[in-house]
């Protein structure tokens, strides 16, 4: 007899508010379930080969660089902690090699899923706040097909995500699709702030649906030190061949910075313990060459080199929104979220919403992880001229909250003007 395939769909949305802009949409590579001899990736290539592979380390930066890889002049922005967050509740209700496969992406296969859960909730609890000027939340829903409510195995699944305290669980009737998407489109906008809306359409509720798993992460947070709004004026962005005109914001104040041939990199603190970096490459590397060998890796070395210095930035403002949808193929089996009878659960795809908007007062975002370490010497030595770090061409950015050494927020400006 021929199995039927019934379909969840995560509904990933992440918000970021900073001072700058863009829009794009792009579609990345099929996440396959893996044969034996290449069980440690994830995230195949396409037949046409447009984004690499990512492996099971480095989740972060392989999901930007899958993404940046396809070479669009597009910006980019993702949430990394939101995906995390939807794969963890999908990975309770895997079993076989698809729950090797998400433990392997998210570097944690082998860790009892107890421990896992547990962690995440702790990560959970550490990552929503509201003090000093700073206020990020990362929250969950499952909605689930009013079908499968009385379901045995759908109930054990939904008394674990209680159990840690990972998600609300909420029932809904698909065959109402208006409606339902309708519900969930409220509950986007009213976890992002009105930012994000309409992440969902009625016609992406299948009939076959079984469950929607949905993640908001907004953050909202005021520089420690603010850019005076005088002091921005019109200046050039320089992409490519071309020259462009933007808003440039600047100041001059004491922070964590680092320099060489190759790149400047610099810390930007919020009013509490999270941090916003940017990495300008040198006009003879570029973004592209910088990104694509990007690990966590190295941006631990490369916070670790910033030391305390004075100086000047220039920093674009700029807006962001960006859609991906990650369709999934292949053998993967979530039998555990529910029983189907002459059937199996898989996952149809997810998609993530991305809104960043930068600007003179501070960055509404998520955040992502990062270590600083000064420089200390045994001899006295000349103190380091002021720097001046100007962010007129593409550059790469991200999040952190450094407490957590979470990293919530990650992308890359090749326009500020779009």
């Amino acid at each position: 007899m021929k199995l039927a395939k019934y379909l969840m769909l995560f509904v990933v949305v992440f918000v970021t508010l900073f001072t700058t802009g863009c829009t794009s949409k792009e579609k990345v590579a099929p996440i396959k379930e893996t044969d034996k001899s290449n069980a440690d990736k994830v995230i195949s290539t396409n037949a046409s080969n447009e984004y690499s592979t990512i492996q099971k380390n480095n989740f972060d930066f392989s999901l930007l660089t899958s993404i940046q890889s396809k070479k669009s002049d597009e910006n980019i922005c993702i949430s990394p902690i939101s995906f995390k967050m939807a794969l963890l509740l999908a990975c309770n209700g895997a079993d076989g090699e698809t729950k090797k496969e998400i433990l392997q992406s998210l570097n944690l296969k082998d860790e009892p899923i107890e421990n896992i859960n547990t962690n995440f909730q702790n990560t959970l609890n550490n990552l929503n706040y509201s003090n000093e000027g700073v206020t990020l939340n990362v929250i969950n829903a499952i909605w689930a097909n009013e079908s499968i409510k009385d379901d045995n195995i759908f109930n054990e699944y939904s008394s674990t995500i209680k159990k840690f305290n990972l998600s609300d669980i909420n029932f809904l009737k698909f065959n109402e699709k208006d409606k339902s998407a309708q519900i969930i489109n409220k509950w986007v906008s009213d976890n992002t702030k009105r930012k994000i809306s309409g992440i969902i359409s009625p016609d992406e509720i299948k009939d076959d649906l079984v469950t929607i798993i949905t993640n908001a992460v907004y953050f909202n947070g005021k520089w420690n030190e603010a850019f005076e709004k005088e002091n921005t004026k019109e200046k050039d962005f320089n992409i490519d061949n071309q020259t462009v005109k933007c808003q440039m914001m600047s100041k001059y104040f004491e922070t964590n910075y680092f320099e060489n041939d190759k790149y400047q990199s610099i810390k930007i603190p919020y009013k509490n313990s999270t941090s916003m970096y940017v990495f300008l490459p040198s006009k003879e590397m570029g973004i592209l060459d910088f990104i694509k060998d990007l690990h966590m890796s190295d941006i631990d070395k490369k916070i670790a080199e910033m030391s305390m210095r004075e100086g000047s930035l220039e920093l674009p403002k700029f807006k962001s929104e960006f859609k991906i949808d990650i369709p999934f193929s292949g053998k993967n089996s979530f039998n555990k979220i529910a029983s189907i009878k002459n059937g199996k659960i898989a996952i149809d795809k997810i998609v993530q919403k991305t809104f960043i908007d930068l600007n003179e007062e501070g960055t509404e975002a998520a955040a992502i992880t990062a270590i600083t370490m000064q420089t200390t010497a045994a001899m006295p030595f000349d103190p380091p001229k002021p720097f001046s770090m100007i962010v007129d061409r593409p550059f790469f950015y991200f999040i952190m909250d450094d407490t957590n050494k979470e990293i919530i927020f990650m992308g890359i400006v090749n326009n500020p003007n779009k």
